[in-house]
């Protein structure tokens, strides 16, 4: 994302007022993730408090029939573990503002951000220093000390009307621009792309607020819109942890929820953004149900943005099978002023009855957007790659009660659940759950643990059904990129030493 941010939290009122309120908006707006990391309890204290020095004691001092100690080598290793877990907050972090322009002094700034609009930083005049201007977009300073910017009104497609406001040199109220004013124009802050860096994505989420966009067969187009493109962003996000192909990405969303962002806004941020590629989702509607089918846009044959358009498009017509309406081209607002290559997927009809039941059904959303994720990892040079959250590496072994296996779900977040199925557990069996960031395989009951030395762990307990889950071990502050290990183990206390099954290790890569 942006190298920089600002808390846009700590805002306090609007001090201005835009001449031209939006009415009839689409859209909304997100903007780049950035680290916030929220303090919460620490893992050692979760895992002392979860009794786990009692556990390992009780390991230590459990006997064999033989006399010997049951679990010398686990309960050793517990406490070491334990011994090793640093005091650290967990949580997650994330960021809504792009920066789009900078003062002459290099004091005052103008961000966007999607739940506050356009806002001043540091403006000379405003009492808190930060001047919220309300949905706008193409924010300019002018040498002479005014700060210049458009709002616009637009059915999510098109601008019908755009208006220029000028806040004067310590002016905290906005005045229409006089005829013939010289209002200069917007230039983005230069994001230029760096060999080896993520590529820049910008998906923008058709619709939204009070433009609901298409309706039909119960369903409204910026819901259809947004659900697709959340999905994607957390693809990129999984690929980017994905070490057996695919790409880096870093992402953009105009839209998080339903919010109403202009389409002046989602221009601003993308070109803002420095974005390699734009994309926006929509689905179609006409008066005539029998209309159906996939169709795509991008502004000029010949260009990139057509290539980028046409991969999207077979992409699209491959995962949901749809009448064929074709790549088009059309000047529509966001095609034709972002500084990118773009295209507009119109995914299918909402008023068809046939095209509306893939438009609802989320598997079909989901794979609509990994149908978007193919075409943009082709488009960059990458093959289509469908990215998994882990490697899986060999090293497991059974033990009495079968082997364990490790089910992650979701993204990986600070705080995201991995689901762990225990094959044929014993109720309550105890468990521990090692991760790390270092991997020097040592041997282990018969297979590997991968999680060492230093391995992390939580100690878990199987449910009478011999299932569990573990909550809360994805560690906050862990930098992008960091390799990470997991991997666990079973215990059954009634056959000693061979009672031990350990699962095939995982490993991800932290986004």
């Amino acid at each position: 994302m942006l190298g920089s941010s600002v808390d846009m939290g700590e805002m306090g009122p609007a001090l201005g007022v835009i001449g031209c309120d939006r009415i009839s908006r689409i859209g909304t707006t997100t903007v780049a993730a950035q680290p916030e990391v929220f303090d919460g309890q620490s893992p050692r204290q979760a895992l002392q408090e979860g009794g786990i020095l009692e556990t390992a004691m009780s390991m230590l001092s459990t006997r064999t029939p033989n006399g010997g100690p049951l679990g010398l080598k686990l309960g050793l290793l517990v406490l070491s573990a334990l011994l090793a877990i640093p005091v650290q907050g967990w949580g997650f972090s994330s960021s809504s503002s792009v920066l789009c322009a900078v003062g002459p002094s290099g004091i005052s700034q103008a961000w966007i951000s999607a739940e506050k609009g356009l806002v001043l930083i540091d403006w000379p005049g405003a009492p808190t220093k930060r001047l919220s201007l309300g949905r706008a977009g193409f924010p300019r300073f002018l040498p002479d000390g005014r700060f210049v910017y458009e709002s616009s009104l637009d059915d999510g497609h098109d601008v019908s009307e755009q208006l220029t406001f000028v806040l004067d040199p310590g002016s905290t109220q906005p005045r229409a621009s006089h005829p013939g004013e010289d209002v200069g124009h917007w230039v983005p802050p230069l994001q230029p792309a760096t060999s080896g860096a993520p590529i820049r994505i910008c998906i923008d989420a058709g619709h939204g607020g009070g433009d609901s966009g298409a309706l039909g067969n119960g369903l409204q187009e910026k819901d259809v819109a947004l659900d697709v493109a959340l999905r994607l962003a957390d693809l990129f996000e999984t690929d980017n942890g994905d070490l057996t192909g695919g790409g880096r990405w870093d992402v953009l969303l105009t839209r998080v929820d339903d919010s109403d962002v202009s389409l002046v806004e989602r221009v601003t941020m993308a070109n803002a953004f420095g974005a390699e590629s734009f994309l926006s989702i929509h689905a179609n509607a006409f008066t005539d149900p029998v209309a159906n089918g996939t169709e795509t846009y991008a502004w000029a044959e010949g260009t990139v943005a057509a290539e980028q358009r046409d991969q999207i498009h077979e992409r699209m017509l491959q995962a949901w099978g749809l009448t064929d309406r074709g790549t088009k081209t059309a000047s529509f607002f966001v095609l034709l002023n972002t500084t990118m290559p773009a295209s507009l997927s119109e995914m299918g009809f909402i008023s068809n009855r046939g095209d509306a039941l893939l438009l609802g059904d989320p598997d079909a959303r989901e794979s609509m957007a990994l149908a978007h994720l193919f075409a943009l990892q082709e488009h960059h040079g990458f093959e289509a790659h469908e990215p998994s959250l882990f490697t899986i590496l060999s090293g497991g072994t059974y033990g009495t009660m079968g082997k364990p296996t490790l089910l992650p779900k979701g993204p990986l977040t600070a705080g995201s659940i991995l689901s762990m199925d225990i094959i044929d557990a014993l109720p309550n069996a105890p468990m521990v759950f090692f991760f790390g960031f270092q991997s020097i395989p040592e041997p282990f009951f018969g297979g590997q643990l991968y999680p060492f030395p230093n391995p992390r762990l939580l100690l878990l307990v199987s449910d009478s059904g011999g299932g569990a889950q573990g909550q809360g071990v994805w560690p906050a502050g862990i930098p992008p990129g960091t390799h990470v290990w997991y991997q666990l183990g079973v215990v059954d206390d009634l056959v000693p030493l061979h009672g031990v099954a350990l699962s095939d290790a995982l490993l991800s890569v932290s986004p």
